[in-house]
Order: structure tokens, then C-alpha cells, then sequence
């Protein structure tokens, strides 16, 4: 999608809010079903913006639409085979794509879970599962080696999320540097301001999906 598209989405959407909300949920669930995950949650935050809901007091629907969980079943298997708590892995491919299986970054990132081309090969020859880039495109497969590589950084810092999250984000080495056992000094210590970001958004997602899934 064009960023004028989505520009004219969103203010569309920002309109619906004041004037319509049913019809902008009624939009946002159309969204979903036909797999616009991005979209749909912008549509759902707008809604949740505008009426001062938090993921806590939001309708259950608009709630979920804002924090959704499509793949859940992969998710699931992939936290059970890499012991991982889904709704963190859920956080990290919100913060990752919002969801976007086609999402691709300036780095060459791809997939949901934004895994990049060096980091592919490393998953690949561990798993013993060949697999080239476009590959990442596939979401088993974005699931699958996301999951394993946030296992691999949690392993490393002894299930510590804030520097695992770091990790993944901004490299093991670069977090091992930065690591602090208190959370706050932690991210403090961040010198990167995209990974300091990074953390505390995930974190953030970590929670809201908690709110709305645990109900």
C-alpha cells in the first residue's frame, strides 16, 4: 500500500472516530479479515485514542482488534518448542511488523519478526533447516526463527527480558555491555536511542497483550 493510501486510511479513520465509531470497528474487523493486521490496529487505536480507553477499559473487541494475535496457533507451538511466553513473542512481531508478514526494513530486515539476513543463515544452520531470505516472507517461518533467536538472547542473559529484548534488538554483544540487573539502570545504560525505544515499546505491547488476552 502507497503511504498516500495509508495517509488517507488514517484520516478517514480519524473521522470515524468523532462521528461513527461503529462503523470505523465494523471497517477495522473487515481489515482484519482480509489479513490489513496494520491497518486494523491503527483503526482500532485511533478508536481507542479518541474515547480515552486503555487496553484495560477498552470493549473487549476493539481491544483485541488493537492488540491481536492472528498466527495464534504457530505462535503457541513455537512458545512451547522454545519456552517462551506467546504474548511476549506476540509484543516483539507487534513492535517488529504490526503483524505485516511482507514488512521489510531499511536493513533488509523481513518478515514479521524483521529477522535480517546474517541472523538468518546463523537460525538456519542451528536448526539445520535450509532456508534463503525470501523465506522470512513465510510466517511459520518468520514464527520459527524469531522464536528460536528470542530464546537464544533470553538463554543468554538468564531470562532477563529487558536485555533480551535489547539483544535481539540491538546485539547480544551490545547488550551484555549495557546490563545492568536493575531494570531502570538498564535501559539507562542503552546508548543506542533506537533500542532504548525498542525495549520500552515491547515492553509496553508486553503488557497491554496481557490486559486484553488475560481477561
Amino acid at each position: 500500500m502507497s503511504e498516500e493510501a495509508r495517509t488517507a486510511y488514517l484520516a478517514l479513520f480519524e473521522e470515524l472516530a468523532q462521528d461513527a465509531p461503529d462503523s470505523l470497528i465494523a471497517a477495522a474487523t473487515t481489515l482484519y479479515a482480509q489479513g490489513e493486521y496494520a491497518l486494523s490496529i491503527a483503526a482500532a487505536r485511533i478508536l481507542m485514542r479518541t474515547h480515552g480507553w486503555t487496553p484495560e477499559t477498552a470493549p473487549t473487541d476493539v481491544a483485541r482488534l488493537a492488540y491481536p494475535l492472528p498466527f495464534a496457533a504457530l505462535l503457541n507451538d513455537a512458545s512451547r518448542t522454545y519456552q517462551l511466553d506467546p504474548l511476549l513473542l506476540a509484543a516483539v512481531i507487534y513492535q517488529e511488523s504490526r503483524w505485516e508478514r511482507r514488512a521489510t526494513s531499511s536493513a533488509a530486515a523481513r518478515g514479521l519478526m524483521q529477522v535480517i539476513p546474517a541472523t538468518r543463515e546463523w537460525i538456519a544452520a542451528r536448526l539445520g533447516e535450509p532456508t534463503t531470505d525470501r523465506d522470512l516472507y513465510r510466517v511459520p517461518v518468520a514464527v520459527r526463527f524469531g522464536a528460536f533467536y528470542l530464546n537464544y538472547v533470553l538463554q543468554q542473559f538468564d531470562d532477563d527480558v529487558f536485555a533480551a529484548l535489547a539483544g535481539y534488538n540491538g546485539g547480544p554483544g551490545n547488550a551484555a555491555r549495557w546490563h545492568d540487573p536493575d531494570p531502570d539502570l538498564f535501559v539507562e545504560n542503552i546508548t543506542f536511542a533506537e533500542t532504548r525505544t525498542y525495549v520500552e515499546a515491547v515492553y509496553t505491547h508486553w503488557g497491554a497483550y496481557r490486559a486484553v488476552w488475560g481477561r
